[in-house]
């Protein structure tokens, strides 16, 4: 269950407030972009996020009771070439993003408190839009809760059964056998000591008689 730090509840009770949305885009592990809705630089849990002011926007994000995968779009307008590398270079699918909804000091300007985690999700589609007059980029991220949506397919195959389990062994030769012809009774076994038919076979049982 989501909690709201005593700070930041205590100031959206108040007749002033200074609110804030910051953003955290994992990339990989030496690539983090950190962007929030003002103008110079704060620090949230230790680190720097810079400011976008006016150029990020953010869609309106849904908090339901249900079990409900509702996803998000960010947009960064005026995109310097710092952060539009990030987007020609990393890979971003299924990294994770987070969007903190938080209030600021009216006396240092600075986060008072921990901010709510608005959104946890991975980010999907990275669209960029070179304008005449400006360059865009907007990032879709899905809820976590997408996974649950998603099939689950596995398959009674070596590869399979290593990704869950690297040592097992057990499957190792199923592809093997698959087309492997197999020829039940040859060779003798309980088929040779069943009785015969045949005439000979009739007559000597006659004569033992």
């Amino acid at each position: 269950m989501k909690t709201i730090d005593s700070n930041i509840s205590t100031q959206f009770s108040s007749d002033s407030v200074v609110p804030y949305f910051a953003v955290s885009a994992t990339f990989n592990a030496s690539q983090t972009l950190r962007i929030w809705s003002g103008y110079g630089d704060i620090t949230i849990s230790g680190n720097t996020y810079s400011g976008a002011g006016e150029l990020l926007s953010i869609t309106p994000v849904q908090e339901t009771a249900q079990t409900r995968a509702d996803g998000v779009e960010i947009t960064i307008s005026g995109v310097p070439a710092a952060i539009l590398t990030y987007a020609l270079d990393a890979e971003y699918q299924n990294k994770a993003l987070i969007i903190y909804l938080g209030v600021l000091s009216k006396t240092t300007l600075q986060p008072s408190g921990n901010p709510y985690i608005l959104f946890s999700g991975l980010m999907d589609i990275m669209t960029i839009n070179d304008g005449a007059d400006n360059l865009s980029i907007t990032v879709s991220a899905e809820n976590k809760l997408i996974i649950l949506n998603r099939d689950k397919v596995l398959r009674y195959t070596d590869q399979d059964q290593k990704r869950l389990f690297p040592n097992d062994k057990g499957l190792e030769y199923v592809a093997s056998i698959q087309d492997k012809p197999l020829t039940w009774g040859a060779g003798g076994g309980l088929a040779a000591f069943a009785p015969r038919n045949t005439a000979e076979d009739i007559i000597r049982r006659r004569e033992d008689e």
